[in-house]
């Protein structure tokens, strides 16, 4: 779309495509060899489908909590910094957005791996799994987070051409302290996805709702009243906090 020089219309036609191809080039499994999974006539039962409802619920909220918490951040960053502090979030959303992606993966893949043996009854394979995923999510916190004061400057610079200072001041702080909350939130993101495949949905749910709606909503409102543009900063630390204990609590 961008060598068609379409401008914005581009972008988001491009936004639309992409989900189209994706679900075109994964549909090809259902017509190899390989497929072990037909599709047939539905027999429509209420309880299973308030199930799944139930076991989406989190899903579901995971993916509008970006636009939740832009909308969010953004209001507090144009009272708090002007325009300069909205450009800084959009330099810090974006790399964040490829961090998040990260974790999802992890989340998603697997999802199946622990639903199949909980299914059998093989408690020993979940905890393994569950561990495995744990240590690997841990190893990449602290890689993405030690690659984020490391090279501060070199990643805001990316999305900041016009070498304008005060948006590298800005973003520069902003990065630093927004990614400590990767410390947590990569874990948080798999016990929600690790709750769903072992069909709790209730701490799934409320995993989902804190992290992706209610306690960094709250957490950016009240600290940024509290400390300023650093307090909305250092929201996302917060309310991923917050949201472990929880998960904790409800194990």
């Amino acid at each position: 779309m961008f060598s068609f020089h379409l401008g914005l219309p581009g972008a988001a036609l491009a936004t639309g495509f992409c989900p189209g191809i994706t679900m075109l080039i994964c549909s090809t499994h259902f017509c190899s060899k390989k497929n072990q999974v037909g599709f047939h006539r539905p027999h429509l039962s209420m309880k299973r489908l308030i199930g799944c409802c139930k076991l989406g619920v989190s899903a579901f909220v995971g993916e509008i909590s970006s636009g939740v918490i832009t909308i969010v951040f953004n209001m507090l960053f144009l009272g708090t910094a002007g325009n300069i502090g909205v450009a800084a979030y959009g330099v810090i959303a974006n790399i964040s957005l490829v961090t998040m992606s990260i974790f999802n993966g992890l989340a998603q893949g697997i999802q199946p791996l622990i639903s199949e043996p909980y299914g059998c009854g093989d408690k020993p394979s979940v905890k393994k799994l569950l561990r495995w995923g744990l240590i690997t999510c841990l190893i990449l916190e602290l890689l993405i987070v030690a690659a984020s004061w490391l090279f501060t400057d070199p990643l805001v610079n990316i999305f900041n051409s016009e070498q304008n200072l005060e948006l590298l001041r800005y973003a520069h702080t902003g990065l630093r302290l927004y990614f400590l909350g990767f410390l947590i939130a990569g874990v948080n993101i798999l016990l929600v996805a690790y709750y769903s495949a072992i069909d709790r949905s209730r701490p799934a749910i409320v995993g989902s709702l804190l992290r992706g709606a209610v306690a960094i909503v709250i957490c950016a409102f009240v600290l940024s009243a509290l400390l300023g543009i650093h307090g909305i900063w250092i929201s996302f630390l917060v309310s991923e906090m917050i949201t472990l204990v929880v998960l904790l609590l409800l194990r």
